[in-house]
């Protein structure tokens, strides 16, 4: 796909927008871990039955949509600003009340 020149996005909002989808995804990884951990904690004691199939369906939805959320991450990673344009984008977002 050829890169697309934006007459009105200016750069620091193109920054700004990758660093919140990053953030996004950080964040959507980090519940689904939490998920998995109460997920198989729960697996480990529960006796069998419809309600240990649902969280086990669960815990494998989970597992893989962490995968998912990680191929994200890795792909995304590349698009990221330079350090300081994303500690310069974190600014400008808390500063707006978006982060």
């Amino acid at each position: 796909m050829q890169e697309r020149k934006y007459l009105f996005i200016e750069e620091q909002e193109c920054h700004d927008m990758i660093v919140q989808t990053f953030l996004a995804n950080e964040r959507d990884h980090y519940i689904h871990a939490k998920n998995l951990e109460r997920f198989s904690t729960m697996l480990s004691v529960l006796e069998p039955g419809n309600f240990r199939d649902s969280i086990q369906k669960l815990h494998d939805d989970t597992m893989q949509r962490i995968k998912e959320v990680e191929a994200i991450l890795d792909a995304t990673e590349s698009q990221m600003p330079l350090p300081l344009d994303q500690i310069a984008s974190l600014n400008r977002l808390k500063a707006k009340g978006l982060l």
